[in-house]
């Protein structure tokens, strides 16, 4: 019997000059629409090492912060919970699909800000992959 897919919805935000993630969230779902998990995190570390793309927006996120809509966190920490959920969707007995709008850029820039920042590839085992915006 084939696996339930769960859809790891996922979007970025990265910085200007050198494209690194300083903002990300999923929210994990099935085709009904029924939650299996979400998380949204702005990354400390990676803000320091670059202007962010959306500059003037930084002061909101720092307000979203404090009323707990988006979790400070360092990459490294954002990377562990991510793999995890993904791994506990695994032994859950799941097929986990990671997606987003524009799949190939979400997943190079994780894998960029990842090996900048830590020296690890982003993802701990392949995951299967939807572009939504080629979906549609």
């Amino acid at each position: 019997m084939p696996k339930k897919q769960i859809f790891v919805v996922l979007d970025t935000e990265t910085t200007k000059r050198n494209g690194l993630v300083f903002d990300a969230g999923w929210t994990s779902i099935d085709r009904k629409g029924n939650p299996y998990g979400k998380g949204s995190f702005l990354f400390s570390d990676v803000l320091t090492q670059d202007n962010p793309f959306y500059r003037e927006k930084i002061a909101s996120y720092w307000e979203m912060a404090w009323k707990h809509g988006i979790r400070p966190i360092t990459f490294e920490r954002f990377r562990l919970k991510f793999n995890r959920h993904l791994n506990r969707l695994r032994k859950d007995g799941f097929d986990p699909v990671l997606c987003a709008y524009n799949a190939a850029f979400d997943t190079r820039q994780l894998s960029l800000t990842s090996q900048t920042m830590l020296g690890k590839r982003f993802l701990t085992q392949p995951v299967k992959l939807l572009d939504i915006w080629d979906a549609w």
